[in-house]
């Protein structure tokens, strides 16, 4: 009973402060929304007077020149042309994909199966079985790396490195 009571008596001192909260928010939005048409008014009118102030001059020179200057079928399309790329529709990109069909030519179809012929037999000489050999020359071990690397210049002779500085170059 007396948890309830003191339940009754937060709610009765926090219910004013919700409200005014609450009100306060939807003043905030009403606000911010006004702002919003504002704004947008704003961005209509400027474009209403670059229209009619840039735009519209620069497409009657454009039209006028176009027609003054080509033969009447020429001045038309241009025109058609110039109407399209003014107009609010959305130009949309589709790309095409070409289905170009397998070549039947029997010397191509001929030299294909010798390359492929020509493939199998080096693959069964050298017994590389692999299509692409690059990419397994990479260690994929660095520790390995670094030990091939040590084993390689530990079997170079010193004088033999000396004998290759001298003999490069003094100007490089």
């Amino acid at each position: 009973v007396k948890l309830e009571s003191e339940n009754q008596e937060a709610r009765a001192i926090t219910q004013p402060l919700l409200d005014t909260e609450n009100g306060f928010v939807k003043d905030l939005e009403r606000f911010l929304c006004q702002q919003e048409r504002v704004e947008l008014r704003k961005r209509e009118l400027l474009h209403k007077r670059w229209t009619e102030r840039v735009w519209t001059p620069i497409q009657r020179s454009v039209e006028n020149q176009v027609s003054r200057c080509c033969c009447y079928e020429e001045a038309e399309m241009f025109l058609h042309y110039i109407h399209y790329c003014n107009s609010k529709v959305q130009y949309t990109v589709i790309y095409y994909t070409v289905n170009t069909p397998a070549s039947r030519d029997p010397l191509f179809l001929q030299s294909r199966e010798g390359i492929k012929e020509k493939r199998a037999v080096l693959r069964c000489q050298t017994g590389v079985t692999d299509h692409n050999p690059i990419e397994n020359l990479r260690p994929t071990n660095l520790t390995h790396l670094h030990q091939l690397c040590q084993e390689e210049w530990a079997k170079i002779h010193p004088t033999y490195c000396g004998k290759l500085v001298e003999g490069f170059p003094r100007k490089v």
